[in-house]
Order: structure tokens, then C-alpha cells, then sequence
């Protein structure tokens, strides 16, 4: 495999390098310089740390989002992993490196690639089948169409999905590798469609020259436009040309974010069960009633990219259990979601309350703690030390918030006891 480190951690890089010698390792120390590499030569994993000298290595996730990423992290928590992971990265590795864990992600990566799939990584489920019915009308015609939406929405990999469908070669370019010559070389390799992959990216100027070829016959039509956003609004803030705009208008379709289809959820959560127990060879999976609930309750900012990455998160750290409970979600899992949960009913309650309680503030406060170390309490049998422990706060502390909400506190304990 080819294995890109970006890092600027030399001993990170060098305990990498040095461990994976039957493997081709590039190191790289910058954001710019991981930039270059992955433009012009192709990996099959990176290995990326956040903090680069230069810049927010994560920036190379949404940049090069086809490449398989795997974090080097030395806190989990405060790196924004889970962030990285909702936008397609693998999982992450812990540093100091584990060679083992490193050697295991590598061999899971090389059993992937090496599978033929009889499936397709593309869920054409609930309001899709629609979308895709309009595409390949205009594919059939070997037309223009501009595909718009939120980013993770699955813009691209619809577009892949149904030109490989179809048996059509597609050049794919991304954002500013956008060119007119780039588009004639794509062509000049006969290929039946060129893919303007990030298209809201280019300047007008290009795009003022695109739609010039287009309208006179210099370039084929059969070019796809992917756009992060709508249209108008980009028209307006003078990211898209007018006249490609009205050259695209009848043959536009957009692809809604996930919390506006959520009957779409359930669908993509069986496709991608399906998918983990094809890949892996287990036997099948199936969500409790309990947890389809809390999956279908959150409201995917990431779309359809953060509910696969969840899912196979999930998945992962769940191997052998046919049915998954909520007990059995990995605390990272359970936090994102129950935390979303806590917090939409906590904001529906504020606002109830708002205007009728000049001490709002300190009453919500008070509330939010009794409940905590009631709960911390109860769950740890009334040990005062290992309910701080639980909870975050020092035992003196605990000891404070016991007298002062429950009026010394020897009911409560007693409580939790019996």
C-alpha cells in the first residue's frame, strides 16, 4: 500500500515509517505540502494529524474526501475527532502509535479493497428513486444537469452511482482543477461525461467562459455540475453566472438534507447494515426499536455522511450482537445523540419558562445539579467519592453541592443506599 503521514511529529513519522517497510510511507509536515502530494499522486491511506504548522489538517477531509483518512490523535475528545469521522475519516489512531492497532486498520483497509463487492456503496432508497429517475432521463439524452444540495447529502455518489449504472465513463474534476483545458483533454479521451465536481468553487470568470463554449458548440454538453448550496442564493452572492444558470435551469434536481427526508433514515440505516454484514461476512444486524428511535431523532448536519460514519461506528464496536440496544452504544455514539435529545427538550423548556421566573438562571442551574448527583448517587450506591469520580467534580466539591441542594444531604444518601 501507499501511506501518506502528515504530521509534524517526527517521531510519530519515524515509528511509522520504520514499522511499515513493506509498505511505500511518504511523510509530509505541512498542510501545503500534503496538498501537493495527494493532487498529484494517489494513496491508499493517510494518515493525518490535525494540527499542521500551517493550517487545520482537516481542511484535507473536505479537499480530498475521496482518499481514506485514518487520524493520529493524542486526545480524541479535544482533536475533534468525531467531527473527522462524520466527514468520512476511518476512525483514528492514538498516540503514541499502537503498531498493532496501525497494522490491524491497514489489513481491514486491504481486505476491503480487495473483496469484490456485490453491492454498491450508493443506498437509491425512499425519495432518491425519483432524483434518479430524472437524471438518467437527461443522461439518456446526453445533456447537461447541475446536482445542488448540503454537503454529505450524497450529491456525488449519486452522480457516480448512476453514470456507473449506466456503463458511462466520467472524468471527475474538483473545484479549482477545474479548467476548459482540463475539459477538452477530458473529452479528447473519449469519455462520455466530464463531472465539475465543487463547482461553486470556481470563479465566474471561468464559468463565464464555460458557458460561452457551451452556447456555441465548442465543448460537448455532456457535463455534469455539483454545487454545495442553492443556486439563487449564489447567483445573488456573485458565485454562479447568470447565463449558465439559465442555461441549466429545466435540468436541475436537488437533493434535500437528510432531516427534511427523514423516512429516508430507516432505509439507509437497513442499506448500510446490509452493506457491514456483506463486507464483513457476519450474520445479519438489526437496531432496537430504542435506538432506530434516537437515530431517527437527531438531525444529521453531516447527512448521509455522518449517519454512515455513526452507523459503522456503531457497528464496529458492537461485532457479534445481532441486535443492538442502547446499552450497547459506544459512549461517544450515545453522547452525540442522547446529548441532542437532552438539549432539544431542555430549549423547549427554557422557552416556556422565559418571562416567568426573574431567577431563571439559578433555578435551571440548581435543577440540572440536584438531578446529576441524585443520579450519580443512585447509580454508585451513595459512595459520596466515586459519585464525584462519575460526575467530573472534586469530593469536596460533591460534598458542598449534597448540603447546599439537599439541606445536608443525609436523606438523599440514605436513599440511594436503600
Amino acid at each position: 500500500m501507499r501511506i501518506l503521514v502528515v504530521d509534524i511529529d517526527s517521531v510519530t513519522r519515524w515509528v511509522i515509517t520504520r514499522s511499515l517497510k513493506e509498505h511505500v510511507v511518504v511523510e509530509s509536515t505541512s498542510l501545503e505540502e500534503a496538498r501537493l502530494l495527494l493532487t498529484n499522486s494517489s494513496f491508499d491511506m493517510v494518515l493525518l494529524a490535525r494540527n499542521l504548522p500551517d493550517g487545520d489538517g482537516f481542511t484535507l477531509l473536505d479537499e480530498f474526501e475521496e482518499n481514506n483518512f485514518c487520524i493520529l490523535t493524542v486526545n480524541p475528545a479535544i482533536d475533534g475527532v468525531q467531527q473527522a469521522i462524520s466527514k468520512g475519516a476511518l476512525g483514528f489512531l492514538r498516540k503514541p502509535i499502537d503498531i498493532k492497532q496501525l497494522r490491524f486498520t491497514i489489513q481491514e483497509l486491504e481486505d476491503r479493497q480487495k473483496k469484490t463487492k456485490s453491492y454498491t456503496d450508493f443506498a437509491l432508497v425512499g425519495s432518491l428513486v425519483n432524483k434518479a429517475s430524472k437524471i438518467r432521463s437527461i443522461i439518456n439524452e446526453r445533456m447537461p444537469f447541475l446536482i445542488y444540495g448540503e454537503k454529505g447529502a450524497g450529491k456525488t455518489s449519486l452522480v457516480k452511482y448512476l453514470l456507473t449504472s449506466e456503463n458511462l465513463t466520467f472524468v471527475k474534476l474538483k473545484g479549482p482543477q477545474s479548467s476548459l483545458e482540463a475539459i477538452v483533454k477530458a473529452f479528447q479521451r473519449k469519455v462520455a461525461y466530464v463531472v465539475l465536481d465543487d463547482f461553486h468553487e470556481n470563479c465566474t470568470c471561468f464559468q463565464n467562459n464555460l458557458v460561452k463554449s457551451l452556447l456555441i458548440g465548442e465543448l460537448p454538453h455532456r457535463i455534469v455540475f455539483i454545487m454545495e448550496g442553492d443556486p439563487l442564493g449564489l447567483i445573488q452572492k456573485g458565485r454562479f453566472d447568470q447565463r449558465l444558470y439559465s442555461y441549466l435551469k429545466d435540468k436541475m434536481v436537488t437533493l434535500e438534507p437528510l432531516r427534511k427526508r427523514r423516512e429516508d433514515i430507516p432505509l439507509l440505516i437497513h442499506h448500510f447494515l446490509e452493506m457491514w454484514t456483506k463486507e464483513k461476512g457476519s450474520r445479519p444486524v438489526v437496531m432496537s426499536k430504542r435506538v432506530m428511535d434516537l437515530l431517527l431523532q437527531y438531525p444529521w448536519e453531516g447527512n448521509v455522511a455522518e449517519l454512515k460514519s455513526v452507523v459503522f461506528s456503531i457497528l464496529e464496536k458492537t461485532k457479534g450482537k445481532a441486535e443492538i440496544e442502547l446499552g450497547d452504544l459506544p459512549s461517544e455514539v450515545l453522547a452525540l445523540l442522547a446529548g441532542f435529545t437532552f438539549v432539544k427538550e431542555m430549549r423547549k423548556n427554557i422557552r416556556d419558562l422565559l418571562g416567568r421566573d426573574y431567577n431563571l438562571h439559578r433555578r435551571i442551574v440548581e435543577l440540572v445539579e440536584r438531578v446529576l448527583i441524585e443520579e450519580a448517587l443512585k447509580e454508585v450506591g451513595g459512595n459520596k467519592v466515586r459519585a464525584a469520580n462519575l460526575v467530573g467534580l472534586h469530593r469536596n466539591t460533591i460534598n458542598y453541592k449534597i448540603r447546599q441542594l439537599f439541606g445536608g444531604g443525609a436523606w438523599i444518601l440514605e436513599k440511594q443506599q436503600n
